[in-house]
């Protein structure tokens, strides 16, 4: 989706190469959760996350920002700062909504400088919008108006993704009435997830028929979209897991279900199956005379990873660690931010020694407004 460039951000890695390549014995296959030694397991995520944030692509740099904001969070607020100035718009893009998310004080006057510069990318602009949003500064919330009648359809895709995650009610107005004249695909897919986001029935049913649908981008846009915007769709969910369904929907289905806390036996398989046996997946799903492009492989296999994420069964990390010594940045980062998410919140709590700066007036709780959704349009790093 972009042209590879060499990334301009500063690291400052936890541990060096070296740790990561020489972190100890491998996880035996049957290690119970109480013999992992998930300290080294977070070192060795933590390091291969921040080490993928230097990336030379700008695809796995951008994988790496969205990552650190779900995981390390406030840890690494100043490396999401700087990577504001990363040459490529998606690392920009995914380093302005994780700012917003971790709601970092500090990244506010490059965030409004961005927003005031004419020339910035709508897509930016729209994140950063979001992330002073989510750090009570709601100022330049109108121009997500102005922007969703663009001339420019990413521009108008990401300004409904923002609507739909603000969770502001007075927004589905402007919304319906955009998708009742929108004609581009990927605009009117993430038109419906914010409206479905922003808890419209109607649009929630919409979610269902394309899951359930024949376009396989559709429905992978739609299944962690419905799992996001309506807790009651289980039966739906468990429906997609079954041998007849192709094996990217059959996995994004098990992750959904571990989202929603149902995941299960079957869907974790799925998902191990998905990682260490990518090829033979595909052509069971797809027959064994189908071509098979390394792009299906990688695809397949990050999206194995993530869901293991959201599964979060600890006797996953034995399957993640291999993968952080992966040369696939996508699938790598998708490894490193599952293991995060699955190590105990204790384990964490020892590595987090730095703590998010708040500004005086800002809010102490930060507003549930719902996972993100950038599954569809112009911001799909899929």
């Amino acid at each position: 989706m972009g042209v590879h460039v060499m990334n301009n951000v500063k690291i400052f890695l936890l541990l060096g190469m070296a740790c990561l390549a020489c972190s100890g014995c491998k996880f035996q296959m049957g290690d119970k959760p109480e013999e992992i030694n998930y300290e080294q397991a977070y070192t060795d995520a933590r390091t291969a996350l921040l080490q993928a944030a230097n990336d030379e692509d700008p695809m796995t740099r951008s994988y790496a920002m969205e990552a650190i904001g779900q995981t390390l969070k406030g840890q690494e607020g100043g490396l999401l700062l700087e990577a504001l100035s990363d040459p490529s718009v998606l690392v920009r893009f995914s380093a302005a909504m994780s700012l917003g998310d971790i709601r970092y004080a500090k990244a506010k006057p490059k965030l409004e400088e961005m927003i005031l510069e004419r020339q910035t990318d709508e897509r930016v602009v729209c994140a950063a919008i979001y992330a002073l949003h989510r750090m009570g500064d709601t100022r330049y919330a109108g121009q997500l108006g102005i922007i969703l009648m663009s001339d420019f359809p990413l521009g108008r895709a990401t300004a409904a993704m923002v609507m739909g995650k603000m969770g502001e009610q007075s927004a589905i107005g402007p919304l319906n009435a955009l998708l009742a004249e929108e004609h581009e695909a990927g605009v009117r897919l993430n038109i419906i997830e914010a409206l479905a986001n922003l808890g419209d029935r109607k649009s929630q049913r919409i979610l269902e028929s394309y899951a359930r649908g024949y376009f396989l981008d559709l429905r992978l846009a739609a299944i962690p979209a419905l799992a996001a915007s309506d807790p009651n769709t289980r039966d739906i969910l468990e429906s997609l897991l079954k041998n007849d369904q192709p094996p990217r929907v059959r996995v994004s289905a098990a992750g959904a279900l571990g989202k929603l806390k149902l995941g299960s036996e079957v869907g974790f398989l799925i998902c191990i199956d998905a990682i260490e046996n990518p090829e033979k997946m595909l052509r069971a799903g797809y027959g064994q005379d189908s071509k098979i492009k390394p792009t299906d492989i990688s695809s397949l296999r990050r999206l194995g990873a993530m869901a293991l994420g959201d599964i979060k069964r600890p006797d996953a990390i034995q399957y993640l660690r291999p993968l952080l010594y992966e040369e696939d940045g996508a699938v790598k980062v998708a490894a490193a931010m599952s293991i995060l998410k699955i190590v105990p919140p204790k384990v964490v709590d020892n590595f987090e020694d730095e703590v998010v700066e708040e500004e005086p007036g800002q809010a102490e709780q930060p507003v549930d407004i719902g996972p993100k959704l950038k599954t569809s349009g112009g911001m799909d790093l899929e």
